[in-house]
Parts: C-alpha cells; sequence; structure tokens
C-alpha cells in the first residue's frame, strides 16, 4: 500500500512539475509578445510622431506655394502690362512720335523689280573726266631701240592720275610804325582783324573743321585728331577751341536763320518732324521744319 502510494504521489507530482515547466515557458513568451508589442507601440507613437510634423510641414510649403503662385500671376500679369506698353508707339496708340524713342517700326512696301541690278539704259551717269591743263605732265618715252637705233614716235597717248595734296600755308602779317621826318606824326599799321595773337587759326582752317564736324558729323575729337594729322602735327586744336568755332559760325548764321523762320512762319503749309538722338547717354530730339519753299 505504502509502496503504490509513493509512485502514485511521483507520478503527480512529475505531472505537476511539467505543467509547471509548460506554464513558465508560456508565460515567458507572453512575455516577450508584450516586449515586441511594447517596442512596436513605441515606434508606431515616433512614427505618428513624425507624420504630425511633416503634416504641418506641407501645410507650410502649402501656404507657401499658394503665395508663390499669386505672386507669379500678378508678375505676369506685371509683365503683360509692360510689353504690350513697350509695343505701343505713336502709330498703333495716340502716344505722340517723341515717345517712340529710337524704336523704328521699318515697313517695306517695295514691290520686287524685274530689272537687273546696276545702272540702266537711258540712265545718265557719273565718270571722272580728264582736265586740258594738268598740274604735273611725266614723259614716258624711249629714246632709243634696243638695237642702238633711235626711236620715232607719231602719235602720244595720256591717262591722267587724280590725288589731292594736304598743304599747311602760314601767312605772317609784318607790319611797321612810321614816323614823318616832318611834322613827327607816327603812323601805325593795322592787321586783318581776328588776329589777336602772335599765331592765329585762319578762316579755311575754322570752316573746314566746322564742315567737317557738321556736314560730315565727325566727332569733334576726331576732327581735331584729323587736322593734326593733315597738319603733320603742325595744328593742334583742342575740343573746347573747336566747340567756340562751332559757336563763332552760328552766331555769324543768325540773320540767315531768322529769314529762314520768318519763311516758315509765313508758310501756308509746313512739314515737321522730330527725330530722337542720344546726347551724353540722354534722349534728345532733333525738330526740323521745312516747306516747299
Amino acid at each position: 500500500m505504502g509502496a503504490n502510494y509513493q509512485k502514485k504521489f511521483e507520478k503527480d507530482y512529475q505531472a505537476l512539475w511539467d505543467k509547471l515547466n509548460s506554464v513558465t515557458a508560456e508565460n515567458k513568451l507572453i512575455i516577450n509578445k508584450v516586449k515586441d508589442q511594447k517596442i512596436l507601440q513605441d515606434k508606431v507613437d515616433d512614427v505618428l510622431v513624425e507624420n504630425k510634423i511633416l503634416i504641418s510641414k506641407v501645410n507650410e510649403l502649402t501656404g507657401e506655394i499658394k503665395i508663390l503662385k499669386a505672386e507669379n500671376a500678378k508678375l505676369h500679369g506685371e509683365v503683360s502690362r509692360l510689353k504690350n506698353q513697350i509695343n505701343k508707339d505713336s502709330s498703333n496708340s495716340g502716344k505722340p512720335p517723341s515717345s517712340n524713342g529710337f524704336k523704328k517700326v521699318l515697313q517695306n512696301n517695295r514691290k520686287k523689280s524685274t530689272k537687273k541690278q546696276g545702272g540702266q539704259k537711258g540712265h545718265k551717269g557719273s565718270t571722272l573726266t580728264p582736265v586740258k591743263n594738268p598740274d604735273i605732265i611725266i614723259i614716258h618715252k624711249q629714246e632709243k631701240c634696243d638695237c642702238g637705233h633711235s626711236l620715232e614716235y607719231k602719235d602720244c597717248k595720256f591717262k591722267q592720275e587724280f590725288n589731292i595734296k594736304v598743304v599747311t600755308e602760314v601767312t605772317e602779317h609784318k607790319y611797321y610804325d612810321g614816323v614823318c621826318p616832318e611834322c613827327k606824326k607816327i603812323h601805325r599799321q593795322t592787321v586783318p582783324g581776328g588776329l589777336n595773337n602772335p599765331a592765329n587759326y585762319g578762316a579755311s582752317i575754322k570752316s573746314f573743321i566746322a564742315f567737317l564736324n557738321n556736314q560730315g558729323v565727325v566727332s569733334i575729337d576726331r576732327s581735331s585728331e584729323f587736322l593734326e594729322l593733315i597738319t603733320k602735327g603742325l595744328v593742334k586744336v583742342s575740343n573746347g577751341t573747336l566747340c567756340n568755332w562751332n559757336n563763332e559760325l552760328a552766331n555769324k548764321l543768325n540773320p540767315v536763320i531768322e529769314s529762314i523762320t520768318e519763311k516758315l512762319l509765313n508758310s501756308e503749309v509746313l512739314h515737321t518732324d522730330e527725330s530722337p538722338i542720344k546726347v551724353d547717354g540722354k534722349q534728345m530730339y532733333v525738330h526740323n521744319a521745312g516747306s516747299s519753299d
């Protein structure tokens, strides 16, 4: 009886022990799962926090994009307005011709011609014509043949070559003060007007430079350089002196200008024009007026 009871006790004890081990193992598994869930929950919480941050940044960027789109639309409207303003001139709006500036609309109304290029038949041309009395004559004449005999010439042909020569001409005016031996009266001689200095610029130089500067549209700097060049450095003129010559010429033309102005004012039809030019980097205008007279 005692032996059987002990065996039964040991068997029950072993069964309980195995069950305890099984429960302990399951408990460990449950604990590990709980730990994993806690880690996952922490990760989920972190992701949720990051998601909130990203949503906030997205909302911020969305607001900035809306602002940029509004500014872009405003700038597009400003660009369109400025383009429309630039494209307007006196030909397509009520703006005056003076507002056109240097923008010039060129419209080619010419039709293609069937004529050949160059001068047409019946066109009166112009060419250089020989003169009767040339300044220099150079004789090209061989005296003897290669065999030693003198050559006989029956006719003469000629070719003329035209050149220009710039000569600086200096005129010296000598004047004396004379005394009458009888009455002792002193006679002082005078020189032409404008000769105030020992060396003076003549009228031909002034008129030539004025023509070059105004009619030839050569700048004052280049006019001065050109004068010094053609006179081989003998005549040097400052820019201020050239401006004074232009003013001097303008003053002499005042009577002519007044006469022209009077005729223009009395004209029945007056043709006017306004052309923009640049002066010292600023836009200025040249006004022209003319009539059929």
